[in-house]
């Protein structure tokens, strides 16, 4: 009948663990894997059979290790997914143009979006062009009927009028131009923001 001889386990959390006996009969000190316990084997100086201990640190170790490889596991999968991430374009900050960004899961702007903003790009700068340009001629106009009425048919008043009107036709046309790109402004600035949270 074996005896169960006394054993000391090295390196328990690490690859190639060793576990360290003695023979219960000569006392001869045998070193064998870890992954050895619970096989039987003999003593090579005496020959008594013996059985190689440690079965519940074995249970441990493959414990162990099975976590290890599912960590490693997880590890890789989220370095293979960091790798595969393609930085998305940042819109550009222009004054009369918005490119709208990647949303989440879209890796590049697709061209027919790109003609779309470049399209509403040239109608807003035409509107904003063609009120400019009715703001002048309207207020020139208001001012140049109004100077002529308060003159009295006077050329004099008719002139300041026209003038006048003009120049605050001007004034109110680059206002709204200016409100129109700063709003424009802020919304590709706000864009770019989220698309630096999503990446």
């Amino acid at each position: 009948m074996t005896q169960q001889p006394t054993y000391n386990v090295k390196g328990l959390y690490s690859k190639r663990p060793s576990i360290t006996f003695r023979c219960s009969q000569c006392n001869h000190k045998l070193t064998a894997s870890l992954t050895d316990a619970g096989t039987d084997d003999t003593c090579p100086t005496c020959h008594t059979p013996l059985r190689v201990p440690g079965e519940v640190e074995l249970k441990k170790w493959k414990d162990w290790q099975s976590q290890s490889d599912v960590i490693a596991a997880m590890k890789r999968d989220a370095e293979a997914a960091e790798a595969q991430k393609v930085a998305r374009p940042v819109p550009e900050n222009t004054s009369m143009s918005r490119v709208e960004p990647s949303r989440a899961g879209n890796t590049e702007i697709p061209p027919w979006h790109d003609q779309l903003n470049n399209w509403l790009a040239q109608v807003v700068g035409f509107i904003n062009a063609t009120f400019f340009v009715l703001c002048v001629i309207i207020s020139s106009f208001t001012g140049w009927f109004i100077g002529g009425n308060v003159a009295r048919g006077q050329n004099t008043g008719e002139f300041i009028g026209l003038i006048i009107g003009a120049a605050i036709g001007l004034i109110v046309g680059l206002v709204y131009c200016g409100l129109i790109a700063l709003i424009i402004n802020i919304s590709n600035r706000l864009d770019q923001i989220a698309d630096q949270q999503n990446v």
